[in-house]
């Protein structure tokens, strides 16, 4: 296609109809990535980089409008069919500095996602400082009447105990209208969110979107661990999107690129729906990140685990007290038994500031840690252990026996956080010294599952002395590096070592941990197979976390707690249980203590459990009420799988005093569920029995009611068909 607009000639050099998005160059050889028919004014040059000397063309909290990113000029681009993917480079060149970019575009024939990386190859004669690197640009999105005023953004806070909280507000409550024809110009600002820190989810989750009110969605996901950023403003009348890794103003990021020298940013992926709303938009990214993370069998048999921690033992275990555990564990049905943290303590002053060795405690096994080992695989399940790999406690012996360089270090100073120092995974020692530790756990013996944690935010980074061979301490360097760049390297590093350990490994299973969902990124989840969602211990607290946390992963990957304990009742048991059927089960409690009524209601909800998570690996999150609100009263959280659609449903009364008391609140709550208008079909409750729930359906207008007459409980509803339109 070529078009002209007055004397301008353009030229569409790539599109994707399922998408309806395509690339144009004008004739000045600027590429623009927009929705077909937009103006061209309110596009975004397809690269965005701001380096020292060269910064923006207007000043504000935007990185858009840079100077580099306005010169970058086409320089040809090829498709090629990578499987079932059509991938497309364009490759670009700024003739002032000498910069090329090569920004590759990823996408499926009929898949509506668009994944992006930018490799930048510095060209000139001289070195170039780079601040900031945009990933993916997108402008021209407008509402259906062509404005801003029907756009509604859409993104997560993410904290402690607090995870997936989603917050939405009108475009315009956040970009508001500047009168830009009285100014002349755009405006300085933009509707931000950014990581801090090594917690790449302590803040936010790297995922957002737009939406409009006929269903189109433009959901984003940004890939790091090491820094993130993303922006959305006003241009020309029009919406963008601009994704970006680690930058200089927000995470101490730069990185020089001498001659013949590259760097390559962090991916990012959009999704684009015409119809459905983020529910349609959550399940294209659903599978789109189903298709890049590393194939393993966990994600298709799902094993139940118990975990020794949470309201149980709690960081101390020994062999008197875990025996009984995993004897009630396997009973229950659990396959996989984890012994989380404090195995290794023989400390009278306590653990946290001197793990790093992780050698089995005596005074802890007597009889040795493979007595235990030995009676979980006795009661027919895998043994597992908690592991802090990138950490080493300041009063751990490892702190004085490994090179300075193996540690992040900023201004020449080892860094100290919470009684840790943090290893960088780029030294050679460093990584020899966990790879010792994990071929032994695993090798000798016989872990099957590793629980990875990560409990301090170490801040911006390290300012290592990097190598030419991209280690540090080690060969040549081209001097210190800035604490961002430090912390990119590492983090990369740290992919390549879970990568490499289950080369070694293919049939150890990862858990990604960051304090619970502090480190719960598309980085570490194209790695590792689970994800632990939170540390919540209150189960009142646990299901709007629980609900939404397949927002920030696949349901298989889900981890969620389910605590049931000897002095709950049959309500609170089942509402702890229920919270965790429609992701990966996380059980915990000390089962060996209930009556036979309370474990025989574990062992239905795991029986349950097991009859449906053959379909959970191929199923769809949706809503039906919405994404849920911290303090909501309903919360529903479905699957839409091949064979059937199961329903989570909560009643909350966050003031009641007994469980069993209606507290004024409503005791039925009305669903609907779009996908199965018109079917006729019985609504099964899966669990639990003892909840008196209600059910009734009404095919007419798809909608379910469900009444729960008793506060804070919880239902788990099979409805019998999945793909039904």
């Amino acid at each position: 296609m070529t078009s002209a607009v007055g004397t301008v000639e353009r030229s569409r050099i790539w599109a994707h109809p399922a998408l309806a998005l395509h690339a144009v160059v004008d004739a000045a050889g600027s590429v623009r990535l927009g929705t077909p028919g937009q103006d061209w004014a309110c596009l975004v040059p397809l690269v965005e980089v701001t380096a020292t000397g060269h910064g923006r063309n207007w000043s504000g909290e935007r990185f858009i409008e840079t100077a580099v990113g306005d010169r970058l000029a086409y320089r040809g681009h090829e498709t090629v069919q990578v499987g079932s993917l059509e991938r497309t480079t364009i490759r670009l060149a700024d003739p002032v500095t000498g910069l090329a970019a090569e920004v590759t575009l990823e996408a499926g024939s009929g898949a509506g996602f668009l994944r992006a990386r930018v490799r930048l190859v510095n060209e000139g004669v001289t070195a170039l400082r780079l601040e900031s690197v945009s990933t993916l640009t997108l402008g021209g999105i407008s509402d259906p009447d062509g404005g801003l005023d029907g756009l509604t953004l859409h993104w997560a806070d993410n904290d402690w105990l607090a995870e997936c909280r989603w917050r939405r507000a009108p475009f315009r409550d956040q970009v508001v209208p500047l009168s830009r024809s009285a100014h002349g110009h755009e405006g300085r600002g933009c509707f931000e969110r950014y990581s801090q820190g090594s917690w790449s989810t302590g803040r936010h989750l790297p995922v957002a979107a737009l939406t409009d009110r006929d269903g189109r969605a433009w959901l984003w996901q940004i890939e790091s661990s090491a820094g993130w950023r993303f922006e959305s403003g006003e241009r020309e009348g029009a919406a963008y999107v601009a994704l970006f890794g680690p930058d200089d103003a927000h995470h101490q990021w730069h990185h020089t690129l001498a001659p013949g020298q590259e760097f390559h940013t962090v991916p990012a992926v959009l999704v684009r729906t015409e119809s459905g709303g983020l529910d349609a938009a959550f399940g294209a990214l659903t599978d789109y990140r189903r298709s890049i993370r590393r194939d393993h069998g966990d994600h298709r048999t799902l094993p139940v685990i118990y975990n020794d921690y949470m309201n149980t033992l709690m960081g101390d275990p020994t062999t008197e007290r875990l025996l009984p555990l995993i004897e009630a564990a396997g009973k229950a049905g659990a396959e996989i038994f984890v012994i989380d943290a404090g195995w290794y303590d023989d400390d009278a002053q306590g653990w946290w500031d001197s793990v790093g060795a992780w050698d089995a405690a005596p005074n802890r096994f007597p009889g040795g840690i493979q007595e235990v080992l030995d009676a979980i695989r006795g009661h027919g399940m895998t043994p597992g252990l908690w592991l802090e790999p990138e950490v080493v406690g300041v009063r751990s012996p490892l702190a004085a026996t490994l090179p300075p360089e193996a540690f992040f270090q900023r201004g020449g100073v080892r860094v100290t956080e919470h009684g840790r120092h943090h290893l960088d995974l780029r030294h050679p020692a460093a990584r020899a010294h966990l790879d010792a530790v994990v071929d032994r756990l695993v090798g000798e013996w016989g872990v099957g599952y590793l629980k990875l944690d990560y409990n301090i935010n170490i801040g911006p980074g390290t300012e290592g002395a990097v190598g030419t061979d991209g280690a540090v301490g080690t060969g040549t360097t081209n001097g210190v590096e800035s604490p961002g760049a430090g912390l990119l390297g590492h983090h990369r590093a740290h992919l390549d070592w879970m990568n490499a350990l289950l080369d070694r490994h293919p049939h150890l299973v990862l858990e990604n941990c960051g304090s619970g969902g502090l480190r719960m990124d598309y980085a570490q989840l194209a790695v590792a197979q689970l994800q632990s969602t939170s540390d919540q211990q209150d189960p009142l607290r646990y299901p709007p976390i629980a609900a939404a946390a397949a927002t920030a992963a696949t349901p298989e990957q889900a981890a969620v707690w389910a605590y049931p304990q000897p002095d709950q009742t049959l309500d609170e048991i089942a509402f702890t249980l229920t919270g965790a059927l429609l992701g990966r089960v996380h059980l915990s409690g000390f089962l060996n203590l209930m009556s036979d009524e309370q474990f025989d209601l574990v062992r239905s909800a795991i029986s349950a459990y097991k009859d449906l998570r053959p379909e959970i690996a191929a199923a769809h999150p949706f809503w039906p009420l919405g994404l849920p609100g911290w303090d909501d009263t309903w919360i529903a959280h479905g699957l839409r799988g091949p064979e059937s659609t199961y329903l989570a449903i909560w009643r909350r009364d966050l003031g009641a005093g007994p469980v069993d008391g209606t507290h004024g609140a409503d005791t039925t709550r009305t669903l609907t569920i779009p996908h199965l208008h018109g079917v006729p079909l019985d609504p099964t409750v899966l669990q639990p029995t003892t909840a008196d729930t209600t059910t009734q359906w009404n095919p007419t207008d798809g909608s379910l009611t469900v009444g729960l007459p008793r506060a804070n409980t919880a239902v788990l509803v099979r409805l019998g068909a999945g793909a039904a339109e």
